[in-house]
């Protein structure tokens, strides 16, 4: 594993640019899993925490990913470590949303409480209950670029969107937010 691949621009630390390191997945090898758990964990955690999880849920939602990655790593189509990443990404979140519903059909109260932990969001309860408000494809947009510090030509590639989309999508979250706290434009 001499040569690293590329994740936008920027080398992966442990893969190689070849298909050894999904082979190596593939044949359950520990350090190849190790080195994917520690590249991809914090990742998946911030992101599932900024997007309303407490930190059980975003624990939960991440070891989901995991799991089901194990399960269907022998049939699953992955080329590449972004598109490893964009597998684990659309299973993390599709698992906080479940469980966020599931939670609000049982427990009425929660239905209007933001309930994120992330000390960032936590020590600014509006801004939470702001992001808590945006609609989920805006909210995304902002917690992949603000939170986890995405460029927007690598959230339009985890998300499957065009690079205009997601600017679009970043601008209509930021003008809300602005209206909400009482800023003009450009503050």
């Amino acid at each position: 594993m001499s040569v690293e691949a590329s994740e936008h621009g920027r080398p992966v630390p442990g893969v190689a640019a070849d298909a050894s390191w999904l082979d190596a997945l593939r044949a359950r090898d520990e350090e190849a899993w190790r080195q994917l758990h520690e590249r991809e964990f914090a990742f998946l955690y911030r992101y599932a925490i900024a997007v309303g999880a407490d930190e059980t849920l975003a624990e939960d939602a991440v070891s989901e990913a995991f799991t089901r990655l194990v399960k269907t790593l022998p049939r699953l189509r992955i080329a590449s470590p972004v598109a490893l990443r964009s597998w684990l990404l659309v299973v993390c979140r599709n698992y906080v949303r479940d469980q966020q519903r599931r939670r609000k059909r049982d427990t009425a109260r929660l239905a209007d409480a933001p309930t994120a932990t992330d000390p960032d969001l936590t020590a600014r309860p509006a801004l939470a209950a702001a992001l808590a408000r945006l609609p989920e494809a805006q909210r995304e947009v902002v917690v992949l670029r603000f939170v986890t510090g995405l460029s927007t030509s690598e959230i339009a590639a985890l998300g499957g969107r065009g690079v205009g989309a997601v600017e679009s999508l970043q601008h209509r979250a930021l003008t809300t937010l602005r209206r909400h706290f009482g800023l003009a434009p450009g503050q």
